[in-house]
């Protein structure tokens, strides 16, 4: 009985000896390492070797087996010295290793960069376009790269990846690499207003009864900007007569996309010269047309004589003038000439001249009405934007006479 005792007290130590061995085993087996890098590097380029352990709180050990071709510290950063092959040994605390093989590979340089942006049929302001940058050859490690483009009409948003139009134009975009510029490539892009643009882009030629008395376009892109529409307004009015602004118009259509041209010639030119203001209309007229743009004419007013019949005889050459050669090239009249003598009619309390021919506060706002009903279709009662020297009562009044008048 006693021999049996012991028999069974040797089987159950062998059993729980057998029994641990099995939990240190399975100890081990726990530990699991997973490393994260990359199989090839190139020289003189440090990345970090992540490493992944089941084991809360391990500790790791990097050993490089050619520090002559990478070397790699403490913390797992590994930098390629020279062009070979060389294998990471990753130890944990718990005593697992985690070989990793790593190729160093020469410095490859960018010989070439493209850049293409999605193809479309036509390109409009205000839609996002994708881009990608195509290098050559890819795995070159210098892809820093930068554009250059014409002004503030195009945004390129470099972590989307979209460049956006603000307004038409003939757009050329540029990108280039940061430590090489000859690397570079162009796209040019044909931005195009759509039929349902909410986008008014203006070009006013004329002189200073256009502009600098008072800033008749400017008021003209606030009324429109209240609407809830974008405008963008460009000027050539340093001349008298529009012939002498053919040069400017033709540079200012090459450069940008506009939605209408406003056209505005020295008032005592249609009585001067008819034929050259015609002419010059006819000119301006083909090369908005090939913009894409409408043609708006504006009718500017009899000087303000103190014969009644002198003004009354200016008046009716200077808006016959207009009215014809726009009847003709079938363009938008802007009846300002007109809307003042109506005024002058029913209202001569309102005095619309600053001198003999520019005009007072009043007149440039009324010239402004005309031109908003006149581009945008709108009623002037629509009109939001009021300069504080009118007052409401004279606001109504222009409001009245201008819807009234243009249908």
């Amino acid at each position: 009985m006693k021999n049996k005792n012991i028999l069974i007290l040797i089987i159950m130590l062998f059993f729980i000896v057998l029994s641990g061995c099995n939990v240190i085993e399975q100890k081990e087996e726990q530990t699991v390492l997973t490393v994260e890098f990359e199989e090839e590097i190139t020289i003189n380029e440090p990345k970090l070797m992540k490493v992944h352990s089941t084991l809360i709180n391990d500790v790791f050990t990097f050993k490089s087996s050619d520090e002559s071709i990478v070397i790699v510290d403490d913390n797992g950063l590994v930098l390629g010295v020279n062009i070979g092959n060389a294998t990471i040994t990753v130890t944990s605390i718990s005593g697992v290793i985690k070989n990793h093989s790593v190729t160093v590979n020469p410095i490859v340089y960018v010989e070439s960069i493209s850049l293409e942006i999605e193809e479309k049929d036509s390109y409009y302001p205000g839609i996002p376009y994708h881009y990608d940058i195509k290098f050559m050859p890819e795995n070159a490690s210098n892809k820093s790269i930068k554009f250059s483009h014409p002004g503030p009409y195009v945004t390129i948003n470099e972590v989307d990846k979209t460049i956006t139009f603000n307004r038409a134009c003939n757009s050329s975009i540029f990108v280039y690499l940061k430590d090489e510029w000859k690397i570079q490539d162009k796209v040019d892009i044909d931005v195009k207003y759509s039929s349902n643009s909410n986008i008014y882009d203006l070009l006013f030629v004329g002189n200073s009864l256009t502009k600098y008395t008072y800033d008749i376009p400017s008021m003209v892109k606030q009324m429109i900007e209240k609407d809830g529409s974008i405008v963008y307004v460009d000027y050539s009015t340093d001349f008298q007569y529009l012939d002498q602004h053919e040069f400017n118009i033709d540079r200012s259509l090459d450069q940008n996309k506009y939605t209408h041209v406003i056209l505005q010639e020295k008032s005592d030119g249609l009585q001067t010269d008819f034929n050259r203001f015609k002419q010059s209309v006819l000119k301006c007229n083909e090369m908005i047309i090939a913009n894409g743009a409408k043609t708006v004419l504006y009718q500017t007013w009899a000087y303000n004589y103190a014969s009644q019949e002198s003004k009354n005889e200016m008046h009716d050459i200077v808006s016959e003038g207009y009215k014809s050669v726009g009847s003709e090239i079938n363009s938008l009249v802007a009846l300002v000439g007109e809307i003042f003598m109506e005024i002058m009619k029913s209202n001569p309390e309102i005095n619309l001249y600053a001198d003999l021919n520019h005009p007072s506060i009043y007149g440039a706002y009324l010239s402004a009405l005309v031109h908003y009903k006149t581009i945008t279709g709108n009623d002037a009662h629509n009109v939001k934007y009021r300069p504080e020297e009118i007052s409401v009562e004279v606001d109504s009044i222009f409001k009245v006479v201008i819807d009234n008048y243009i249908n």
